[in-house]
């Protein structure tokens, strides 16, 4: 007589050994998971934090550098006249900045003014937000005050010689800086042709409308972000190059033989438009969305 064995059983409780056990080991393998996820974040959220307010010392710097310190760290600008130049920190806009993880915002302004001796020092606070953290970072600018009484008293004495022949004219250089770009700026549109040429170093906002034609040219050396519409229509002589960040928070139209080339980061919030020969490269690689 043979002896039937039933190994269900046997099958049943295998079974529920191993449901066990992956029950005991999925709890900490999610949790390691999603606790390296939220470290990623977090430290890629640090980061932002950090380069916002990096940006936005540079745009501060360059704010005073432009308006106030006209001649190297100097100014004959009185106290009263910088604070009504600058912005408070309080009162302040912050400036922001799009991107595929949200909007990003840095905020600029000064804390307090005051004169000791001959210097002149602005505390200023560099402020980054992103998803609702804020980091901050206080800086002070020195500037030496200096009357203007003192440019003539150190001035040499008018020669009497007959001035010399100055030769050939040499070719105007490339301006640099915001003062470049307002001198082409009318009806809030800056309208740069022919050979014109400006060269920026350093992080800027540029509100108005660009419209670059013939062998026109905008070199940006740090971070730029324009507000405005761009209207590329040149040579390949005329372009708007950037080395560093640049975000586009408008439309974009390069058209005839116009060029954007971008070495860094290239943020356009809308897509841009190409017509005929016009370009636009990041890293070398011709953008595409």
């Amino acid at each position: 007589m043979k002896v039937m064995k039933n190994e269900s059983g046997y099958t049943l409780l295998a079974v529920l050994l191993i449901i066990v056990v992956i029950g005991f080991i999925t709890p900490p393998l999610m949790n390691n998971v999603l606790s390296s996820s939220l470290q990623n974040d977090k430290t890629e959220e640090q980061v932002q934090l950090e380069n916002l307010t990096d940006m936005g010392k540079n745009f501060f710097r360059n704010q005073v550098s432009e308006e106030i310190a006209e001649i190297g760290l100097e100014t004959n600008y009185t106290l009263d006249e910088i604070k009504n130049t600058l912005t408070p920190i309080n009162d302040s806009k912050p400036i922001t900045l799009s991107s595929e993880k949200g909007n990003q915002q840095f905020q600029v302004g000064y804390e307090s003014i005051y004169q000791d001796g001959e210097n002149i020092i602005i505390e200023y606070v560099s402020r980054a937000i992103v998803n609702g953290s804020i980091l901050e970072e206080k800086e002070e600018y020195y500037l030496k005050f200096k009357q203007i009484g003192d440019e003539i008293e150190n001035q040499p004495p008018p020669s009497e010689e007959e001035p010399s022949d100055p030769g050939p004219v040499e070719p105007a250089e490339p301006s640099e800086g915001l003062n470049c770009l307002k001198a082409y700026t009318k009806n809030g549109t800056i309208k740069m042709s022919g050979k014109d040429h400006c060269i920026l170093r350093g992080a800027f906002v540029i509100p108005e409308d660009l419209k670059l034609s013939g062998q026109a040219k905008v070199e940006v050396y740090g971070s730029i972000v324009f507000g405005g519409k761009i209207d590329i229509t040149g040579s390949p002589s005329g372009y708007l190059n950037i080395e560093g960040s640049a975000q586009f928070q408008n439309n974009v139209t390069v058209k005839g033989n116009g060029k954007i080339d971008i070495q860094g980061d290239g943020v356009f919030v809308r897509q841009p438009s190409r017509k005929g020969n016009g370009s636009i490269k990041i890293n070398g690689q011709e953008y595409k969305k």
